[in-house]
């Protein structure tokens, strides 16, 4: 069939819809691929073998599990909490859309923190759900005197931390006078970095019942290809956002790699070798920055995450250096700056060694002027 114009539409789509863009990437060919927060590390063919013994023994003919309850047992038990506190996924991107749907048909008012991972905005955009943006300060960091929490309402907050792209974190002390202040407001709390962080949220659920805690098997696990993700929260909020779960929506690869890796005790230890490596890189990166050419880079900002977020003097500056990096260097990273406070933006994932040293070689030999 060829490619043929509709023209009618706007019978058809919400104009919300028709004029809303969706998540774009710009995804090139090029060796070194700096752009989407990845683990540079894969699991070895051995852990992989194991994986694909379990998938070999499953009835491919057959749905897989329908809600996933084994799963789910056997991941709270390994993170230390009830079965009835946990929800699994295809990714912490489908758990987040799952949770704006949720909330967004409740009284509460949500909340986003911005700039933050951009699917939730585009999401409630394209969804029509009514949201208010918490914008970060000045120096892109949470500031909860910015939130406007009406004390007679409720409330939903989304917020990440570490924050991406901009690396910064909501202590957990915070966090926690927060969780007590505001008990009409839940909070979710996206962890994708928290493994590079040196804290987490999740024992303040044992406290708090208005916290909601996700995370992911994409970045430390090195498992964005299998599509995995959870959500830790009180059993009787888990409760009301399994319903939005669709059914059979792990598939029988994302089972076996997952439960190879609740039982791996390998795993485990790569996953903390990475983070330690990551770590030890991230200093050196912020080191270096401090001896970048100001008259290019304007703002290196702190990062508790696998990556960096920079801002460069001149937008024309930002754009010659992104496409040199791809055209002479063959690295990719990511364009950040179309959104809310992160104008003239590049964010770079930490990479291996030599990558982190390639990218600081181009950023001291770039010239300023052509």
């Amino acid at each position: 069939m060829s490619k043929k114009k509709f023209s009618q539409s706007n019978q058809f789509f919400a104009e919300n819809l028709l004029n809303k863009k969706g998540y774009a990437i710009h995804a090139p060919q090029v060796e070194h691929k700096l752009d989407q927060n990845e683990c540079y590390h894969d699991w070895s063919g051995e852990l992989k073998h194991a994986a694909l013994q379990r998938l070999e023994k499953m009835e491919w003919n057959r749905y897989p599990e329908a809600f996933s309850v084994e799963l789910e047992k056997k991941l709270a038990d390994s993170i230390g909490i009830d079965p009835a506190c946990v929800l699994t996924g295809p990714g912490s991107d489908y758990l987040g859309v799952l949770l704006l749907k949720a909330f967004s048909f409740g009284p509460a008012k949500i909340h986003i923190a911005s700039p933050t991972f951009p699917v939730y905005v585009i999401q409630a955009n394209l969804h029509g759900f009514e949201y208010e943006l918490w914008p970060l300060n000045d120096d892109l960091e949470y500031d909860f005197t910015r939130l406007n929490l009406t004390k007679d309402d409720s409330h939903v907050v989304i917020f990440a931390s570490p924050n991406n792209p901009t690396g910064g974190v909501v202590p957990v002390s915070v966090l926690k006078n927060q969780l007590k202040a505001n008990p009409n407001t839940i909070f979710v709390a996206d962890e994708a970095y928290f493994e590079f962080a040196d804290e987490s949220f999740l024992p303040l659920l044992e406290e708090y019942s208005n916290l909601i805690v996700m995370r992911t098997a994409s970045k430390t696990l090195a498992s964005a290809g299998v599509r995995f993700g959870y959500i830790c929260g009180a059993d009787e909020v888990i409760s009301q956002i399994r319903k939005f779960r669709l059914p059979y929506c792990l598939n029988h690869l994302t089972t076996a790699a997952i439960n190879e890796f609740i039982e791996s005790d390998v795993i485990k230890q790569k996953v903390g070798l990475y983070c330690q490596e990551i770590k030890t890189q991230r200093a050196w990166l912020l080191e270096q920055m401090e001896h970048i050419n100001p008259l290019l880079v304007e703002r290196t900002y702190p990062s508790w995450a696998n990556f960096i977020l920079l801002r460069f003097t001149k937008a024309e500056l930002k754009d010659r250096f992104y496409n040199e990096l791809i055209e002479k260097h063959s690295m990719l990273v990511r364009d950040v700056s179309k959104a809310h406070q992160l104008e003239r933006c590049l964010r770079f994932t930490i990479g291996l060694p030599e990558q982190n040293q390639l990218f600081v070689k181009a950023l001291k030999e770039f010239k300023t002027s052509e």
